[in-house]
C-alpha cells in the first residue's frame, strides 16, 4: 500500500517524528532581521529627499540635531524590533506543518487562520534556499508547488532544519511514485530515446544512442544500473579541483542547527561547472554590453551634465576648450577603470552564484544546487518541464557556447506576490555556460524525454517576404525614431551651436552611423538566424539578431497554437506563429514572425493530425 507509515525510515533518519511540528525557533530571528532592514532602506529611500534640510538643520542645532537624529532612529528601530519579533513569535506558535497519510497539512495565521491540504499526487517541485543567516544557523525556507491554475501559487514553510527539508522532499516524493505507480495504467512496453520516425530527414543524431528507457523510471537503463553517473571532464586541473574543492566545503557547510541526511534515492546522472566554465559565464553575459552601454550614454550627456553647472553663454566655449580638450583623456580612463571594476564584480557575483553548482536527475526530478554564501536548491519534476531553451548571447555565440535551461511551470507564493520572483529569469537554469556541441548529451542523459531534436541542417528558411520586412520592422521604422531624437537635440537644446562645431559634429554623424549599421545587420542576422522545423514530436524554433534563442517544444506540451495576419502579412502570403504551453506562472508563447501561408498551415495541420479545419486551436 502507498499509505506509508509515519514512522518510516526516511522520516526517522530525517529527525521528523509523527505529528504536528513548528516551524524553527529561529524564524523569530532572521523574520525580525529581514523586516528591520527592509523598514530601513524604505526610510532612508523615502527620506532621500529630506537630507538638505536635515543637513540646515544640523548646521544650526547640532547638538538638538544629533539627539533626534540618533536617539529617535534608535528608539523607532528598537519600537521596530519588538513589534516585529513579537508578531514573528505568534506566527511561529501558530505555524504547524504536518504529513499524514496521503497529504501535506499545514496550519497557519495570526488573526486569520489557514489550513492547506496538499495531495502528494499534486505535488510538483519541492525547493529550498538559505540566505547568509540562514546558512550560519543551518536553516532552509521551503516551497512546495503544487499543479495550480493561472495562478500557481506556491505553499511556503518559512523554517525549517536543512535535514528536516531533505527528508520531508524525499518523503513526499517516495510516496507520489508509490501512489502514482499504484494509480497508473500499467506501459506494456519500453519505449526508446530515440525511434525510426523521431526526426525529419537530414536530422543527425548523436554518434551513440542513449540507452532504452526504464518504464519504470523514464530514465535510461544504463544510467539507473550505474548511478551517479556524471558528466565530467576526466583530465580536471589544478583550478577544476580549487572550484570543486570550495563548491564541496560550501555544500558540506550545513550550519549550526541542521543535522547530516542521506537520501536513499539513486542520482541517476550529475555534474558541475569547470573552472573555465564559471569564468567565462560571467565575462561571456550579455550584461556587459549593458554596462559598457551605460558608459558610452553618460558621455553623450557630457554638455547636459555642464549646461546645469556653467552658464548658457559659456557652454560654447567650455565645451569646445575644456571638456573635448583637455578632459577627454581623464575622462576615457576614468570610464576604462570602473568598466574593469564592474567587469571584476561581476567575476566575484557570478562565483558567488554558481559556486558549487550540481545538476542532477533523481527519482523522476531535476535538481540544481548552487551558491556559496546564499544557496539554492531547486526541483522539477520531469512532466513540470514544458520546453527547453537554448540561448545564445552575441559573445557566447561567436565562441560557440549558449545557456541551458528548462522552462517549467512556476509558481509564486503570497510572499512573493510583490517582488521579483527570480532574478535568473523564467524556469531553470541547468547550465550556465555549456558547449554546443555538448548540449545534446546533456539532454539525452538528463531529459531523454526531450532528445533527438533538429539538427541546424534541418531547420526551414523563412522566405525572402520576411527579409523586406525584417528591413522595415527592425532598421526603417527605429533609424526613423533614431533621427528624429538626434534632430531635437539640435532644435531644442540650449548648447546646439556648440553641436555644430566640426569635429564634434562629425563625432556625432559617426555615432550615429554605427547606429544605423548595427540596426541594419541586427535586421539582416534575424531573417539569416530565423528558422523552424518539426520531428515527429518536437517543435523548434529559432530566432534572434546578434544572439541566438533555439526553444524546443514537445506536441504534446502545446496547449493550443495559431496563425495571424495583419493586412500586410495578407498580401505578402505571411502569417505569425504562436505556440503556447504552461511555462511560466500562466503560460510562455512562442512566436515566430513571418513563415509562409503554406508553412503556417502545415505546422497546424502537425499539431493536430486529423485535419486543422480553423486558424488557430
Amino acid at each position: 500500500t502507498c499509505a506509508l507509515p509515519i514512522s518510516s525510515p526516511v522520516i526517522r533518519q530525517g529527525g521528523i517524528t509523527p505529528g504536528p511540528h513548528h516551524i524553527h525557533p529561529a524564524y523569530v530571528i532572521t523574520n525580525a532581521l529581514r523586516s528591520v532592514i527592509t523598514v530601513l532602506l524604505v526610510v532612508l529611500v523615502g527620506g532621500g529627499s529630506s537630507v538638505p534640510s536635515i543637513i540646515r538643520a544640523f548646521n544650526e542645532e547640532p547638538k538638538l540635531m544629533t539627539l533626534i537624529v540618533f536617539g529617535g532612529g534608535a528608539i523607532l528601530i528598537v519600537l521596530a524590533l519588538v513589534v516585529i519579533g513579537i508578531t514573528s513569535f505568534i506566527y511561529y506558535k501558530r505555524f504547524l506543518w504536518e504529513i499524514t497519510e496521503t497529504n501535506i497539512l499545514i496550519r497557519s495565521g495570526l488573526i486569520f487562520k489557514k489550513q492547506v491540504q496538499i495531495s502528494f499526487l499534486r505535488v510538483q517541485s519541492i525547493d529550498f534556499n538559505a540566505g547568509i543567516v540562514e546558512r550560519i544557523l543551518g536553516i532552509v525556507r521551503l516551497k512546495i508547488e503544487t499543479a495550480g491554475g493561472a495562478s500557481n501559487r506556491g505553499v511556503m514553510i518559512p523554517a525549517l532544519k536543512l535535514n528536516e527539508a531533505e527528508a520531508l522532499r524525499a518523503e513526499v516524493f517516495s510516496r507520489k511514485r508509490c501512489m502514482s505507480q499504484t494509480t497508473a495504467p500499467t506501459v506494456p512496453t519500453a519505449p526508446t530515446a530515440y525511434s525510426s520516425a523521431s526526426v525529419t530527414s537530414g536530422a543527425s543524431l548523436s554518434a551513440a544512442a542513449p540507452a532504452p528507457i526504464s518504464a519504470a523510471s523514464a530514465v535510461p537503463a544504463s544510467t539507473i544500473a550505474a548511478p551517479a553517473a556524471t558528466y565530467a571532464n576526466t583530465s580536471a586541473s589544478r583550478a577544476d579541483t580549487f572550484v570543486n574543492e570550495i563548491g564541496e566545503a560550501s555544500a558540506q557547510a550545513r550550519g549550526v542547527f541542521a543535522n547530516d541526511y542521506y537520501e536513499d534515492a539513486p542520482i541517476e546522472y550529475e555534474y558541475g561547472l569547470t573552472a573555465k566554465e564559471l569564468l567565462m559565464a560571467s565575462l561571456s553575459g550579455d550584461h556587459n554590453f549593458v554596462t559598457l552601454a551605460v558608459i558610452i550614454g553618460f558621455f553623450s550627456q557630457i554638455p547636459t551634465i555642464f549646461s546645469a553647472f556653467i552658464p548658457t553663454d559659456a557652454i560654447e566655449s567650455a565645451v569646445t576648450e575644456y571638456i573635448f580638450s583637455r578632459s577627454v583623456p581623464v575622462l576615457i580612463a576614468f570610464a576604462v577603470g570602473v568598466f574593469f571594476v564592474i567587469l571584476v564584480l561581476n567575476i566575484i557575483g557570478s562565483a558567488l552564484q554558481y559556486g558549487g553548482f550540481k545538476t542532477r536527475r533523481r527519482g523522476g526530478r531535476i535538481e540544481v544546487e548552487r551558491g556559496l554564501l546564499q544557496r539554492q536548491y531547486k526541483g522539477v519534476a520531469i512532466p513540470r518541464v514544458q520546453s527547453i531553451q537554448i540561448k545564445q548571447g552575441f559573445i557566447r555565440r561567436l565562441m560557440g557556447y549558449a545557456e541551458l535551461r528548462l522552462i517549467t511551470i512556476d509558481s509564486i507564493s503570497n510572499s512573493e506576490k510583490n517582488s521579483a520572483k527570480s532574478m535568473d529569469g523564467p524556469g531553470l537554469i541547468i547550465h550556465p555556460f555549456i558547449k554546443m556541441n555538448n548540449v545534446e548529451n546533456i539532454i539525452a542523459n538528463l531529459i531523454p524525454e526531450y532528445s533527438g531534436w533538429l539538427e541546424p541542417a534541418a531547420y526551414r528558411r523563412l522566405g525572402r517576404v520576411a527579409l523586406r520586412r525584417s528591413l522595415v520592422r527592425n532598421f526603417v521604422l527605429p533609424a526613423l525614431v533614431v533621427s528624429v531624437i538626434f534632430a531635437a537635440q539640435f532644435l531644442f537644446m540650449p548648447y546646439s551651436s556648440t553641436l555644430l562645431k566640426p569635429q564634434l559634429f562629425a563625432l556625432l554623424l559617426a555615432l550615429l552611423a554605427i547606429i544605423y549599421i548595427l540596426m541594419l545587420a541586427g535586421a539582416v542576422l534575424w531573417y539569416r538566424h530565423a528558422g523552424f522545423g518539426w520531428s515527429h514530436d518536437m517543435l523548434a524554433i529559432r530566432q534572434g539578431f546578434y544572439g541566438l534563442v533555439t526553444v524546443l517544444i514537445p506536441r504534446r506540451k502545446i496547449q493550443w497554437a495559431n496563425t495571424r495576419q495583419n493586412p500586410l502579412q495578407r498580401l505578402s502570403g505571411v502569417a505569425t506563429v504562436s505556440a503556447t504551453t504552461a511555462g511560466g506562472v500562466s503560460k510562455t508563447h512562442t512566436v515566430l514572425r513571418d513563415l509562409p501561408q503554406e508553412d503556417a498551415d502545415a505546422m497546424l495541420v502537425w499539431l493536430h493530425p486529423r485535419g486543422a479545419s480553423k486558424k488557430g486551436a
